[in-house]
């Protein structure tokens, strides 16, 4: 009978507490990016330019197909599935040049209309209650006033599946 009462409390802690998944969405040859000079096109990695020290574990400096320095919008989209519920999701990111966040469609209060290459770990913006279970989509919008362009971001969730 102990025995019995020991292997259900085991049992329902663990399936109550489910598994904890860790996992991260970065910046990368894998974003789809519209402009400012093309229509859609996956990202490519951009060299460093003078002054971006941002570094984010993972992460790449992204932009435009062709690392143009044309004025306007690059609009970063990155699809994501998170299994089950989710318990955190903290978000890092440098532009250049001011950049706004929306997550499933909603701004995510995650912005800057000043210049973020220059902070080591970027700006951190806590994104959970913008986060579901299943699909999701990241959208970063970065407006090139001038000059160089580009971005690099770092999501990171974890959920209890």
């Amino acid at each position: 009978m102990v025995v019995s009462f020991i292997v259900l409390a085991i049992y329902f802690t663990d399936f109550v507490s489910g598994v904890f998944l860790d996992f991260k969405v970065v910046s990368n040859t894998n974003c789809w990016i519209v402009g400012p000079t093309t229509t859609g096109k996956y990202a490519i990695k951009h060299d460093t330019a003078y002054g971006w020290v941002t570094d984010l574990l993972d992460a790449e400096w992204i932009w435009d197909y062709n690392l143009n320095t044309a004025l306007g919008y690059g609009v970063v989209t990155k699809h994501f599935y998170i299994a089950g519920v989710v318990n955190s999701g903290t978000f890092r990111i440098a532009a250049d040049d001011t950049f706004t966040t929306y997550i499933n469609g909603i701004d995510a209060n995650c912005k800057s209309l000043v210049y973020t290459f220059g902070l080591t770990n970027g700006v951190f913006c806590d994104v959970k209650s913008y986060l579901r279970s299943g699909m999701n989509v990241l959208v970063v919008s970065v407006l090139n006033t001038g000059g160089y362009a580009g971005v690099m971001f770092k999501l990171e969730v974890t959920s209890n599946y």
